[in-house]
């Protein structure tokens, strides 16, 4: 959690450690001022270790859209398991979606939900990783699951009729 050296990309407890370093004092501070140290410190951190910041944000990055140790941990196991079935079986009907509209000559903007999910997944993945921050960009690929469904619709409407005849 974070952009600091040491940060794993997850959300675990040691995570936390490097915040326990800053003196009492700083907890005091109203938030915005907290804030403007900790962006301080995460502009230090690129500067001073491009590399490793580099490498952590691509780690953020793919554990963004995968399964990443304690995923999940700030939520109940029961509604984890059932998030990560859902998207399971959602991203083959969002994929195979994507590339029905793209084939499809009326579609407008076939990429523009594409491109802007793509958008929020590379800023999101620059200050943590939590299914939360999913959903907003999810309903972002939700048409292209519309379109495989309605095209599993229509080839079984087609099969339907043919065999009424």
């Amino acid at each position: 959690l974070g952009n600091h050296p040491g940060a794993s990309g997850v959300i675990e407890v040691e995570a936390h450690r490097p915040m326990r370093e800053f003196a009492s004092e700083f907890w005091q501070l109203p938030e915005l001022e907290r804030d403007i140290v900790f962006r301080q410190q995460v502009i230090a951190f690129w500067k001073e270790h491009p590399a490793e910041a580099a490498g952590l944000y691509m780690k953020k990055l793919v554990y963004l859209w995968t399964w990443w140790p304690g995923v999940g941990v700030n939520y109940r196991p029961s509604w984890t398991w059932g998030y990560l079935v859902l998207w399971s079986m959602s991203l083959p009907m969002i994929l195979i979606g994507w590339r029905l509209a793209r084939r499809d000559e009326s579609a407008v903007a076939p990429g523009l939900f594409l491109g802007l999910w793509c958008f929020f997944s590379l800023l999101y993945a620059l200050f943590a990783v939590n299914l939360r921050l999913r959903f907003e960009s999810e309903a972002l690929l939700l048409p292209y699951a519309l379109v495989t469904a309605k095209c599993i619709v229509d080839k079984v409407k087609g099969r339907y009729r043919r065999g009424l005849r």
